[in-house]
């Protein structure tokens, strides 16, 4: 796991996160995440320290969705 406090990153997989927020003013960006928003719980599963300081890539934040729902029987 990166450690990275860089907004324009993923903090899991330090990859660009495409935010528009951090490329554009912002109140002429959005990030594709207004659209996407994430499961609360699935954001839990963030070490503390990178909890609100970027936004997450596609990628990471969908397998953090897929590893916070739970198996069918």
């Amino acid at each position: 796991m990166i450690l990275n406090a860089d907004s324009q990153r993923c903090p899991l997989c330090g990859n660009d996160n495409a935010c528009g927020l951090t490329t554009s003013p912002p109140s002429q960006g959005t990030c594709w995440c207004f659209s996407r928003p994430a499961n609360p719980d699935a954001l839990k599963r963030l070490p503390a320290d990178l909890r609100n300081q970027a936004c997450l890539c596609p990628r990471c934040l969908q397998q953090l969705h897929d590893e916070t729902i739970p198996n069918a029987p």
